[in-house]
């Protein structure tokens, strides 16, 4: 589970900036099907106000979060049941958890410690 990815908050922001664009891009295309009597008037005043700035990552990327949900599930790494964060995927029959998993760096060693 941890250190599969050298650098997830990397691929989170790519993650993001292509959300925002794919938005960006359903809202441009769908605006003139919705407004047709504004004919080209939306090409250049959408593109003049609205803008996607760059992703501005955050200066914390650890400890962060202040809200945690976990999930009850097998913890293998003690041999029981146990409160933690999911490392199964969600198809799986099997829920798994874990509470060491080094890729949830964004909550704070508390939550994780418990």
């Amino acid at each position: 589970m941890g250190g599969e990815n050298p650098n997830p908050y990397q691929d989170q922001l790519k993650k993001k900036v292509e959300e925002v664009e794919q938005c960006f891009s359903t809202f441009h295309s769908s605006f003139p099907k919705q407004y047709p009597e504004l004919g080209d008037w939306h090409k250049s005043q959408l593109l003049k106000w609205f803008r996607i700035e760059d992703i501005r990552p955050s200066p914390k990327i650890e400890g962060y979060r202040n809200k945690c949900e976990l999930t009850i599930g097998y913890n293998s790494e003690i041999g029981k049941l146990g409160a933690g964060v999911r490392v199964s995927p969600l198809e799986s029959k099997r829920v798994e958890i874990s509470t060491t998993d080094d890729s949830y760096i964004h909550l704070p060693k508390p939550m994780i410690e418990g």
